[in-house]
Formats: C-alpha cells, structure tokens, sequence
C-alpha cells in the first residue's frame, strides 16, 4: 500500500495535517477535503472495502489513543495498523478512503484541541437483543482501539502520569462492565421486548459519554505531560528550594518531582 508523505499545518495541537504527496515514482496527490465533518456510515462505507480493516468503533478508538499518546501518531502510521495488507483498488479509491480516515483523524484533533468529548457513535441500532449486543461490543472495541493507539506511541507503562494510569483503570472497569452485561445478554434466552432494549441504549448511551469522557481526559493529560519543561533540572542559574513546587509544573514538591529524577 503507499501512502502520500504528511505535511502538517504549523501552530496547531494536535497538529492538523492537510497535503500529501508522495515521492519518486509512486507519486499521487491527495485531492481532498481533510477537513469536513464525516458520518460514521462514510466510514463503516469505507472500511467494508477493505477485508483486513478493523471495525469502524476500533478505529475511532485507535485514532483517539494515538492523538493521545505522549508521542503522537502519525496518522498513516494509524491507517497502515488499522487497513492491514490491504490494497487501494484505484487511485480514485484511495483518494477516497484517505480523505474519510485523515478527516476522521482531524475531527478527532479538533476535538481534543478545543477539550471537547468526541461522540461518533451509530444510532440505528435495532431495538433488539442484537442491536443491544452490537452496540456493547461497539463500545468495546472503541476501548481496545484506543488502547492499541495509545500504546503506538507511548514507548513504556513509565510515561504515563499516576493521573493517566488512573484514567486508564477506569476504563479498564468500564469494559469490565461491558463484558459482563454483554456475557449475561448472550445467556438469557427470553424475547427481549422493545422499551427493554430502548432502555438498555439509554444505559449504554450514558457509559458510552463516560467512555468519551474518560479518553479526552487521559488526551488532555498527556498533552499537558508532552509540553512541560523541567528546566530547572537542566538549568544551574535557576534556583529552586528542595521544598518549593517543582518549576514543571507537576503539582509535586521538587525534591519529589524534577530533583528526584536528576538523582
């Protein structure tokens, strides 16, 4: 599969990236929008050409996780994990296929870059007990992609904050939560009546916010971790007192924070 080569708008964070061109022989232009809003049907449309994709929930996850990660992702990097050895059947087709995932990609930055929880979700689920397992596994695997992307770029379980590693046992339980009601949901053998399910998407709607919540929270952590500067661990003229608050920026005291790790 190629890829055209990332060039990213300057003074934005996350950065917005907008042009693409690939060198040498294997050249293309991306002639696209890498900016509108795209629905979740364009890109479950877009991922079903693909038979090695994963499903469109996991890649809204593995996006977030990788706009989230202490190093970024880039974001074909993303589109090669997620499309496997998938092949582009045209040019027309991948200039189709990367304008939904890098808009996808940019919405999801956007999102971040303004604090705003992401909710791109499928709402015509039916209101059956299918539609209601769908939906939990949805959820699920929005959590497993996100995990995934957050990984791509985050080198060591080190790099992440108490504050982040707390985020990310939340929604671990979070998916615990998932597995259990979607393993009673395939046990139970009764018809499952219309308000039940109609219920059961209002549950699954509200951790669904929680879910959004929670990795927009760990996003907006790790930016702040990404853009701090311990500079007086790196700096003899600045003068900081064992006990003063650490000049990073932590919260810590700085025989707790920057000092301890000079030592």
């Amino acid at each position: 599969m190629k890829y055209p080569r990332i060039f990213k708008r300057q003074g934005e964070s996350p950065p917005q990236y907008e042009d693409f061109e690939e060198p040498d022989d294997a050249s293309f232009t991306l002639k696209a929008s890498l900016h509108r809003k795209i629905s979740y049907e364009e890109l479950e449309a877009c991922l079903s050409a693909f038979t090695t994709a994963r499903p469109a929930s996991e890649v809204v996850g593995a996006f977030y996780g990788g706009l989230s990660a202490l190093n970024l992702v880039k974001p074909f990097d993303l589109v090669h994990a997620i499309l496997g050895k998938a092949s582009f059947q045209s040019e027309a087709h991948a200039q189709r296929a990367i304008e939904i995932l890098l808009s996808l990609y940019n919405q999801i930055a956007d999102s971040i870059l303004h604090q705003q929880p992401f909710l791109f979700r499928p709402l015509n689920y039916p209101a059956t007990r299918s539609g209601v397992l769908q939906s939990t596994r949805d959820l699920r695997s929005e959590i497993r992609g996100f995990v995934r992307g957050i990984g791509m770029g985050t080198p060591t379980p080190d790099d992440f904050t108490p504050g982040v590693v707390k985020l990310l046992r939340k929604l671990a339980r979070t998916d615990n939560t998932l597995e259990a009601s979607e393993n009673t949901m395939q046990k139970a053998m009764e018809v499952l009546a219309e308000a039940d399910a109609r219920a059961l998407f209002q549950q699954l709607d509200d951790m669904g916010r929680i879910i959004s919540d929670i990795m927009l929270n760990i996003a907006v952590e790790m930016r702040e971790l990404d853009t701090r500067q311990p500079r007086s661990a790196q700096s003899p003229e600045v003068q900081v007192g064992r006990n003063d608050p650490c000049p990073c920026g932590s919260g810590k005291k700085y025989k707790s924070c920057c000092l301890k790790k000079m030592h």
